[in-house]
């Protein structure tokens, strides 16, 4: 598939099966937010999202109409299973439960380490859910909790991790060596049924904590956003070869402004872009990242551009690690959140963009699949 540059002074490419597929395609709902979106579960009747100010929202997908709203002190991440809801919070951590079916009525409640702010949450059944834990005194350091919730809540296994995601009925865990490990879980036990190699981080300082993404059972990637020069690689599940590197956004300019003269030089500049968000959608992989400021040379046509600090967005196909979009830059995505399925499902996101007011607030929404134009849930 040739790939044609975009109409921004920079590289940025985009594959032209990919503009063909947008003219096409319906357009989705989108559901506006007070504060900026951080967390986003995506069920088959519902959306359920949390802002920063805590507020919690589960909108029904077939009419926006909001069912349950919560404000929620101190709230992280959430995890949703049909209508049993849990909730982590910042340090010091905390698991709490609700039930959506009785308009978000409190359970039961969890304190758990001091020193730790909970940053995911995965509802795996209606009985037992994952919790992954950052410690701050540690940086870099995570623990996985295997969380029985069918009556109360109570931690049943641990396992200590520099990277963590939900996949299919279990969990992706990267040990500090970037090696990947794929595990199973039951009611009181985690399983592991598989380890793969890491990419080019053995050895390595300073790794974690690293970005997983998996999904529909066969595609895993992963990324060091503290080391820059380490390439983003991936796992074909079903295959039996070795870690195959995506990119390496060391020597890529994408969506940056070129100058002539260094189209022609023989050593690049080293560009550091930080990774923000990974996410693996069926075979696509995308990230969103912005290339730090510091790591543009005084000299080049982007230094001190506002443009070329926003963030952008890249993505690929992975059988085939062929690039679909490179660079293009995007308003600010903050959570990516999956339906599931064979081949995952559909997609939702949230995000923030400056408003069309004076003051040039930003307005901040989730974007959800189906027909239906940007408006605010009804509430009731």
């Amino acid at each position: 598939v040739a790939m044609r540059p975009s109409a921004s002074s920079g590289p940025a490419l985009v594959c032209p099966a990919v503009s063909e597929w947008t003219a096409v395609m319906a357009p989705p709902a989108g559901i506006r937010f007070e504060a900026g979106v951080h967390s986003v579960c995506l069920q088959a009747s519902l959306v359920v999202a949390l802002s920063s100010n805590g507020e919690l929202r589960a909108i029904r997908r077939t009419d926006l109409k909001q069912i349950t709203c919560l404000r929620i002190r101190d709230a992280s991440c959430i995890g949703v299973c049909e209508e049993k809801l849990i909730v982590g919070t910042f340090a010091p951590a905390r698991l709490m439960s609700y039930d959506m079916s009785c308009n978000g009525q409190p359970g039961k409640q969890l304190k758990l380490e001091k020193e730790c702010s909970v940053v995911a949450v995965s509802a795996k059944d209606s009985e037992i859910c994952l919790c992954c834990l950052a410690r701050e005194d540690t940086p870099g350091a995570l623990e996985i909790l295997l969380v029985d919730y069918a009556d109360g809540l109570r931690v049943t296994s641990r396992l200590e991790a520099s990277g963590f995601a939900p996949w299919a009925d279990g969990f992706l865990s990267a040990s500090q060596s970037g090696a990947l490990s794929l595990w199973q879980v039951s009611a009181h036990a985690l399983e592991q049924v598989a380890e793969l190699p890491g990419g080019e981080i053995a050895g390595r300082a300073g790794a974690g904590p690293l970005l997983v993404a998996g999904s529909s059972k066969r595609f895993a990637a992963v990324c060091a956003p503290q080391l820059p020069d380490v390439p983003v690689w991936a796992h074909d599940l079903r295959g039996s070869g070795g870690p195959a590197t995506v990119a390496s956004f060391a020597a890529m300019p994408m969506g940056l402004a070129v100058s002539s003269d260094e189209e022609h030089r023989t050593s690049r500049p080293t560009y550091q872009w930080l990774v923000q968000l990974v996410h693996v959608q069926g075979p696509l992989l995308v990230l969103i990242a912005t290339c730090r400021d510091a790591a543009i040379p005084a000299q080049h046509p982007s230094a001190g551009r506002d443009d070329d600090i926003v963030p952008r967005i890249f993505a690929w196909h992975l059988p085939t690690c062929r690039p679909l979009l490179a660079g293009q830059a995007t308003s600010p995505i903050t959570a990516f959140a999956s339906g599931g399925g064979a081949e995952g499902g559909r997609l939702a996101f949230a995000g923030s963009r400056h408003a069309a007011t004076r003051d040039g607030r930003m307005a901040h929404f989730v974007v959800v699949p189906g027909a239906g134009r940007v408006r605010r849930g009804a509430r009731g």
